[in-house]
């Protein structure tokens, strides 16, 4: 919805060479969206890969990451106001 209403918006505004960039763009990354998931589900498996040995420093990153991502998605005002903290302080800084 968002890049319909992208595309509609620069029609309006007389860019119809943009939109049709990014129609064409939006076309070329769903052909590769759409290979994908013609491989993931739609082809039979080359071949079994088995079990996957991973060392415990992997497994300590990746508990970490989706600790920080369903964190983020869960409460993202406190990520937000952070962000806005930073950026305002840098702003600051760098602005004068």
């Amino acid at each position: 919805m968002g890049k319909f209403y992208i595309f509609s918006t620069a029609i309006k505004a007389h860019y119809y060479w943009l939109a049709i960039i990014g129609v064409l763009n939006s076309c070329v990354a769903a052909y590769y969206y759409l290979r994908v998931l013609m491989y993931m589900y739609f082809r039979e498996p080359g071949r079994d890969i088995g079990a996957v040995d991973m060392s415990p420093l992997y497994v300590v990153v990746i508990l970490i990451c989706v600790t920080a991502l369903l964190y983020m998605g869960i409460l993202p005002r406190d990520v937000l106001l952070l962000g806005s903290t930073v950026s305002g302080n840098l702003l600051r800084h760098f602005g004068k």
